[in-house]
């Protein structure tokens, strides 16, 4: 997301990461099936990958940047020397 590549990760990964929303910020599949009709649904309509990457980027730019991330540690009560 930082570099503005497309996120396509199991609906897993979700669970630890909230923000993560299919087919606004990153795609998500749950099997095999799934990520291969993603893959066939892509390369019929790249302009869907290029929505991916733009929501992407402005997730991380928005929560997940070095300097957000950096904040919401310490309001936790987290240090970076820790």
């Amino acid at each position: 997301m930082s570099l503005g590549c497309a996120v396509i990760a199991h609906k897993a990964n979700s669970l630890g990461i909230p923000e993560l929303s299919d087919g606004l910020n990153c795609h998500l599949y749950s099997s095999s099936e799934e990520l291969v009709s993603l893959f066939r649904s892509l390369a019929a309509n790249p302009s869907n990958l290029m929505r991916i990457r733009v929501g992407g980027h402005a997730l991380y730019k928005s929560l997940f940047n070095p300097v957000s991330f950096a904040s919401e540690l310490e309001a936790l009560g987290c240090t970076l020397n820790d």
